[in-house]
Order: structure tokens, then sequence, then C-alpha cells
């Protein structure tokens, strides 16, 4: 079976979405990090390969609205539940949102921290973070992160202030 972007190589996969053949050469692939910050993957966004058209058409969006999210994920405001301060809120989302499980602490803040930006906030407050030991049949243990925040906007330059010793 030839490839039927190039018709010149021998096809190695198929457009996850579309279903055409593809070569190694012709085929458009996601980095490992691309999506990482979401819980739940839209089907479309876990495909092995993709064509030059389904990606521009479909993916190249869905990634520039990630990274975009992602970028200003990481300037999110953290204020842990133990946060003793005044937390200088000016508006809370209604409801927390979670993070079942999670390899790691940092990724887990940072994807409680994308939730937020999603929803239009620049801050999760009464960050409540945990971690579970969980032991291998080897004897060996890895832990399992899970958390849970409220999104809120809050006035960065005091809470900033107020954070000073």
């Amino acid at each position: 079976m030839t490839c039927t972007q190039c018709q010149e190589q021998e096809a190695v996969t198929e457009c996850g979405i579309c279903k055409i053949s593809l070569c190694k050469s012709c085929r458009e692939t996601l980095d490992v990090k691309d999506f990482e910050l979401l819980e739940k993957k839209p089907i479309a966004l876990t495909h092995a390969a993709y064509c030059a058209d389904c990606f521009e058409q479909k993916i190249r969006p869905e990634l520039v609205k990630y990274e975009t999210f992602e970028k200003l994920a990481k300037d999110v405001y953290f204020q842990s539940v133990k946060f003793r301060g005044y937390p200088h809120i000016l508006s809370k989302y209604s409801k927390t949102i979670s993070i079942a499980k999670c390899a790691d602490r940092r990724q887990l803040i940072l994807m409680l921290a994308y939730k937020a930006v999603e929803l239009g906030y620049n801050a999760i407050v009464s960050a409540d973070i945990r971690s579970k030991r969980i032991y291998t049949d080897s004897g060996y243990g890895h832990y399992d992160w899970s958390g849970s925040a409220i999104p809120a906007n809050i006035n960065g330059v005091l809470f900033e202030a107020s954070n000073v010793d």
C-alpha cells in the first residue's frame, strides 16, 4: 500500500481521523507533552498519526488554544487550604474542581491551574493536595496525587505584597 499524500513511499500508518494511508515522512504526530495537562483528552487528540489536512484543520487550533492556556496556567496564583492570610478574592467559581489521580505533585497543581484558566480565573484557592503511597508487588512504592481547589480571581499584587516577609 502506498502513501496517499506523496504516492511514493510505502504507507506505515493511517490518519487517526480520516483513515488515509500515510508514510513516515508525511504523517504528523503529537509530542508526548502536548495536552498533558488535560485530565481527559478528546478522542481526536489521542491518535498516533494525522494527515497534514486533519492536523491543520482539527488538531492545530486545539494545540494553539492548549498552549495559550498552558502558558497562563503557569502564572496562576496558588493558595493552599492551610493559607492563613487574607486571600484578596475578587470572585470565586461556585464549584470545586478536582483531579482524581496524578503521578506528580507539580503536575497536579498545573492541571488544577489549567482548569481554572479555562474557566477564566487567575488563582486556585483552598487547594487541598493529597498523596497516597502505592506499593508494588516487588516492594517498591510510588505516590499517587489527588487534589481539589476552587478557581477564583484574586488581586495578585496585594496577595504577593502580603506574602513578603
